[in-house]
């Protein structure tokens, strides 16, 4: 009987931990837009990003967007004005970042320069 009971806690146990560290939505995907490095395997944001490099406030980032992994660009700049695009990873534009930001979730940057004067 004790061995029973002791069985029963260690399933209980291990279901609870199971359940608790299943959380998909935490963490970014690995694996963006079917590629393993999109800033280098996705032509478009390569070249995006090959525009900018030499822009210390200039990054990139990725997010999601109902569901949908997208990436814009963004700039530190505290005097910059500027406008971004949130685009999807054919590089189709869904629409300017202010009207979007919302929407967004799960917000990571994906590429800075490495003399960036971002700081976060």
């Amino acid at each position: 009987m004790k061995t029973i009971l002791n069985l029963t806690k260690s399933v209980i146990l291990v279901f609870s931990l199971v359940l608790i560290s299943c959380e998909k939505d935490d963490i970014l995907p690995t694996n963006l837009c079917e590629v393993q490095n999109p800033i280098e395997e996705l032509a478009w944001l390569k070249e995006a990003i090959d525009e900018v490099r030499n822009d210390e406030y200039s990054y990139y980032s990725t997010a999601l967007c109902q569901g949908e992994r997208v990436f814009f660009y963004g700039n530190c700049d505290p005097t910059a004005n500027y406008a971004s695009f949130i685009l999807n990873c054919a590089g189709d534009n869904l629409g300017i970042t202010n009207e979007l930001y919302d929407r967004l979730s799960k917000i990571e940057v994906i590429w800075k320069p490495e003399n960036s004067k971002c700081t976060f």
